[in-house]
């Protein structure tokens, strides 16, 4: 799968991916595989995709940026990311 022919399934296998890497007491290598897909999610306000994996996935990109995994990138969009994730995170029902 690529991410130029399937760019949502290959967001959606990131954050599986991720998920894994997490479960796997693998905590930083999963927090830097999250940490692209979570800008991307969050500039094209993709919700599901988060909600979808369930409340784990909510938790880990919770920890992710609150990880300030977002420091290389500009601010607007480090503030873009942790806006998205936290409103995700209030508003969850999961």
């Amino acid at each position: 799968m690529t991410r130029f022919r399937r760019p949502r399934a290959y967001l959606q296998a990131t954050l599986q991916y991720a998920l894994c890497l997490a479960i796997a007491d693998n905590s930083d290598e999963a927090q830097h595989v999250l940490a692209p897909a979570l800008r991307t999610i969050a500039a094209l306000g993709l919700s599901r995709l988060l909600i979808d994996e369930g409340p784990q996935m909510l938790l880990l990109a919770t920890d992710n940026v609150v990880a300030d995994q977002f420091t290389a990138a500009d601010p607007t969009t480090s503030a873009n990311v942790r806006e998205f994730v936290s409103s995700l995170a209030a508003t969850s029902t999961v």
